[in-house]
């Protein structure tokens, strides 16, 4: 499958959406001590 510029553009924009709002949430699990799940979505937001 190959996607257009435009379609790659769109995929681009969702994934780094969706890396930033897992920074976010890395944020409230430090505050909370959950190391565990920091390095879990760290590893799933690369």
């Amino acid at each position: 499958m190959t996607l257009s510029p435009t379609e790659r553009k769109i995929v681009v924009s969702l994934e780094l959406e969706k890396a930033n709002n897992i920074f976010s949430q890395i944020e409230v699990l430090q505050n909370a001590g959950f190391w565990d799940n920091i390095a879990n979505r760290l590893y799933y937001s690369l």
